[in-house]
Parts: C-alpha cells; sequence; structure tokens
C-alpha cells in the first residue's frame, strides 16, 4: 500500500512540474506595454508556420523585463536602448546579453497647452523620466534646445544637480510610463516615442524632438534599442530564428507604421 502511495505521489510530483515547464518550441519574449506589438505578432504569425509558438508578455514599468528574463520567466525582451540595458546589467549584476540591434526611439517634447517650442515660459513645469539613463537623455534635449545647461563632464549622464537653470524650469522626475496621463499636470513633458504612441500621442507634433542621423549614428549609439537574452541562451537557433524575422524589410515597414513613423529601424 505504502509503496503504490509513493509511486502516486511521485506521478502527480512529476505531473505537476512537467506542467511548469513549456515545450521546448514555445518561447517568450518581454515588451514594455505595447511597444512594437504589431511587429512581434507578425513574427508570432511567421514561427507558427514553423510549428513555434512565441508568447508575447508585456511588462507596465521599465525594470520588469530584464528581472523576468533573468528569472527565466521569459526568454528574450525588446523594450530598452544600450544604456539602460548596460545599467540595469551592472546594478543587479544580469548576466544578459544584447544579441540584436532594432530601432531608435527619438524622445521629444510633448504638450497639451503648447504648440511650439517658442512659447515655453520660465517657470513651467516639466515632467522627465525618472530613471538614470532617460532621465539624462531628457535633460540633453532640454540643452540642446536652449532650456537648461550642463555642467556634468563629457560622457558622463547627467542628472538634476547638474542643471544650470536658464529658464527657471521646474523639472519633476516620474516613472516613465505615468508621464503621458500626467501631461495636463505640466507645461511640457520629455517622452520616449514608444511610451508617447501607446499613450495616442503623436511624435510629429512635438514642441522639439531628438534629431537622428542614419548616416552618422554614433551620437545615438547608446540608445540604439536592442534584443536580449541570457547569456547562456546566445546560440539558441529559436532566438537566431527570431532575429532573422525581426531584421527584415518587412518588420522594419511594421515597425514604422506602428510607431507613426516616430521609431527609426537601424539595421
Amino acid at each position: 500500500m505504502k509503496k503504490t502511495l509513493l509511486i502516486l505521489f511521485t506521478a502527480l510530483l512529476l505531473t505537476a512540474c512537467g506542467a511548469k515547464t513549456e515545450p521546448e518550441n514555445v518561447i517568450k519574449v518581454g515588451i514594455h506595454g505595447g511597444d512594437s506589438g504589431l511587429a512581434w505578432k507578425h513574427i508570432q504569425e511567421e514561427l507558427k508556420k514553423e510549428d513555434i509558438t512565441l508568447k508575447i508578455v508585456a511588462f507596465t514599468s521599465y525594470p520588469e523585463p530584464n528581472a523576468a528574463l533573468a528569472e527565466k520567466e521569459v526568454d528574450l525582451n525588446a523594450f530598452q536602448h544600450y544604456a539602460y540595458f548596460e545599467k540595469e546589467k551592472e546594478a543587479f549584476s544580469y548576466d544578459l546579453t544584447a544579441i540584436a540591434d532594432t530601432y531608435i526611439a527619438p524622445m521629444g517634447a510633448y504638450s497639451s497647452k503648447y504648440e511650439s517650442l517658442s512659447e515655453v515660459q520660465d517657470g513651467d513645469k516639466v515632467f522627465i523620466p525618472d530613471d538614470v539613463t532617460n532621465g539624462g537623455r531628457a535633460l540633453d534635449l532640454l540643452k540642446a534646445n536652449n532650456l537648461i545647461d550642463l555642467n556634468s563632464k563629457e560622457g558622463e549622464i547627467p542628472n538634476l544637480s547638474n542643471v544650470i537653470n536658464l529658464k527657471n524650469l521646474d523639472i519633476k522626475e516620474l516613472n516613465a510610463s505615468n508621464i503621458p496621463g500626467s501631461l495636463d499636470e505640466s507645461a511640457f513633458s520629455i517622452i520616449n516615442s514608444g511610451i508617447a504612441v501607446d499613450a495616442n500621442l503623436d511624435p510629429s507634433k512635438t514642441l522639439f524632438i531628438e534629431q537622428v542621423d542614419l548616416n552618422n549614428k554614433e551620437p545615438f549609439k547608446q540608445y540604439i534599442n536592442l534584443i536580449a537574452v541570457r547569456t547562456e541562451d546566445v546560440d539558441n537557433p529559436i532566438i537566431k530564428r527570431i532575429i532573422e524575422l525581426y531584421q527584415t524589410d518587412e518588420v522594419k515597414a511594421i515597425v514604422i507604421e506602428d510607431s507613426k513613423g516616430a521609431n527609426i529601424p537601424v539595421w
């Protein structure tokens, strides 16, 4: 009797463990919100033809996709640029590797109050992202448009302590995902185009936006978005096939259409 119970228990345990393990031909990609959702749905359909199931997992905050990748909750992710990726790896000791470039998502100044940069007033309230890399990038954009100056060293990511405030702007940090919903609380806000499009904002109607020259990508190299995997999976054949399917002219057109022309493919 005891032997029979032991066999039954073992069988149940193996069944339970097996239920938590995805088949080898099922793979999960982590994205942020709906960013590039159409591109991944296209790849999902293409992989179906090869009997591979791609599950798209959407996260709501920036730190989540890398944590999920490190914890093996997803198999790859596509939501971040190199500057953010390197900071996250350093901060959390993630053993992750970038395996492909995707696009540049320019940052722009969005406003429900103004229609042009010339309308910006002294003392205006401005929201910028609260993470180190995107916050610094937002400050660089404000500087490029002569709204502030910065005393940070060359190659150093600036922060609010580096601001020389030329127009006495009231610059506040806010979680990047929450900025579009708080647009009416500011004179204007600096938002990544991926988040802006998810919030139904139009990147063609910004007060100002980063100017990207694909013939000279060096100034924006750290802001090129990427696809990341766990280092142990860089040679995974399914992941390699996903990269092949992503870096095509067809997906390039989808990325441009899905982002209303804001995201700029770089492959």
